[in-house]
């Protein structure tokens, strides 16, 4: 099986998905979104069906689907719809959701190792569909959980539009990768939606996690909860690339831990 045709049974069994969803819903909004979201994966599987075939003159990928999500969001809003639903609903959605982040992560993939230029585009296009259809399912979820929701669903839409700066003062150099992961944080707080950020050793997590501290700290002070072996090293951190940042280190005691 080629790309392609992965990429195809991908859609294919992300429409399914999305009916299934849709017909077991009980919210009548939300079904309507997910019905929304299983006919983009069918553009999704007629772009792929023709670049496989016609690289050069292949369709665009670009919806309207996230106007369409907040008119619907909006309207349940003023309506007052009871959105409440079952655990096993939710951990329906929660699949979507991992399903929406995997093939995203795939075409992104799949654009950085094209070899034409307009093969590239369309998969970062696709690519960019699918962060849509991932950042509608965690709105989704964070509905249902949250009949109340706020501002999210517009502090949600600023974050596809726009790229959040590092904050200035901060003083360490990011990698590319580093730069990716303080821009996933910054977008989930955005969205008041939480994250684990689970990179291996000595990829600088803790580097990342201070630019998100330093980016939020207009909304108070923040715990770091950690080994008291590593506290200090946290905080000397802190002062070295965040320094415009307030530590204060407590509850290490000056005992040996083995008594």
């Amino acid at each position: 099986m080629n790309i392609y045709e992965y990429a195809m049974q991908m859609e294919q069994d992300g429409e399914k998905f999305y009916l299934l969803l849709a017909e077991s819903c009980q919210v009548e909004g939300i079904a309507t979104i997910f019905t929304m979201l299983a006919n983009e994966e069918v553009k999704h599987y007629n772009t792929i069906a023709h670049l496989q075939k016609y690289a050069a003159d292949s369709p665009s990928v670009e919806t309207t689907v996230l106007k369409n999500v907040k008119n619907i969001f909006v309207r349940m809003k003023e309506e007052k719809t009871d959105v409440r639903i079952g655990s096993s609903e939710l951990e329906s959605y929660r699949k979507a959701m991992a399903i929406e982040e995997m093939s995203w992560k795939f075409y992104l993939d799949k654009a950085a190792n094209a070899d034409e230029e307009n093969v590239k585009q369309i998969f970062l296009r696709l690519a960019g569909e699918e962060e849509k259809h991932l950042r509608i399912m965690e709105n989704i979820v964070e509905f249902v959980a949250r009949p109340e929701p706020g501002n999210w669903l517009e502090n949600y839409q600023k974050t596809l539009t726009q790229t959040m700066p590092v904050p200035a003062g901060f003083t360490a150099q990011l990698r590319d990768y580093q730069h990716d992961g303080v821009q996933w944080l910054m977008r989930l707080a955005a969205t008041k939606l939480g994250a684990l950020l689970a990179d291996d050793m000595g990829l600088g997590k803790t580097v990342q996690a201070i630019a998100l501290l330093q980016q939020q700290r207009k909304n108070g002070a923040a715990l770091i909860v950690a080994p008291a072996s590593v506290c200090f090293n946290w905080a000397d951190e802190i002062a070295r690339f965040a320094p415009v940042l307030k530590t204060v280190v407590v509850g290490i005691q000056s005992v040996n831990r083995e008594e």
